[in-house]
């Protein structure tokens, strides 16, 4: 499947921040909409050539990111293996998620236009441990792989394997935005002066009005929220 298949099938080998058994391997064979998380570790996005992999013999330990949020019915958590974001993001993922899958390629893009152009920054208070961020604020990325977004390079420095989420607190204008949007592809958004960035195995936010929470593009709760890293809680077939 794709980064949502992937994300539940974490979500049922994790339990208590710990594999549900020690000997669970994670194996992907891509054939979602969006398959970013295999990119950041070069595994073929065909079925038949991932199917091959699959049947080597080697696997890696990979760190996981946890996610504590507001729900419905209180505090809830959740686990995402590529990458989970506050803000615009979240409001994307929603927007991409009432779009007809036939938009194939185009689907994110569109989901970003149509998102950003209503979007307005908040308020917030980002918890960095040793650093602190108080201000307005577009988005928040909190990545473990590098791609999002059907190939968007996010996060170009990060590693699911470093024991470190890579953090960017965007507070760029939409124009901004607009105009960086093609860099992204390439990984060549950051370093930005609009972009506070920072490798971390632990961070919180709060904000002045709720906002919502994505990972691995699926819609969760709201703000306040804490993400944490777990390091190589999980082995990966490659």
């Amino acid at each position: 499947g794709g980064d949502g298949t992937i994300h539940e099938v974490v979500n049922g080998m994790i339990e208590d921040d710990a594999p549900v058994r020690a000997d669970a391997v994670l194996g992907v064979a891509a054939s979602g909409t969006a398959s970013d998380f295999i990119k950041t570790f070069g595994i073929p996005a065909l079925p038949a050539h991932a199917a091959a992999h699959l049947d080597g013999p080697e696997s890696f330990a990979i760190d996981i990111g946890k996610v504590t949020y507001e729900s419905d019915g209180g505090r809830a958590t959740r686990y995402f293996c590529n990458v989970a974001e506050v803000g615009l993001g979240a409001v994307v993922a929603r927007r991409a998620s009432s779009l007809p899958r036939a938009l194939g390629p185009l689907l994110y893009p569109l989901a970003l236009w149509l998102g950003l152009m209503p979007h307005r920054k908040t308020h917030v208070k980002v918890d960095l441990v040793d650093r602190f961020y108080e201000g307005p604020m577009a988005n928040l990325v909190v990545a473990n792989g590098q791609f999002f977004g059907s190939g968007m390079k996010i996060a170009p420095r990060a590693a699911p394997t470093d024991g470190l989420l890579d953090i960017q607190v965007q507070h760029a204008s939409k124009f901004e935005m607009l105009a960086q949007w093609p860099k992204v592809y390439r990984g060549e958004h950051v370093p930005h002066p609009d972009v506070l960035e920072a490798k971390r195995v632990r961070a919180s936010i709060t904000s002045e009005r709720p906002l919502r929470i994505e990972a691995d593009g699926e819609l969760l709760g709201h703000t306040p929220a804490t993400f944490e890293l777990l390091k190589a809680v999980l082995r990966l077939k490659v």
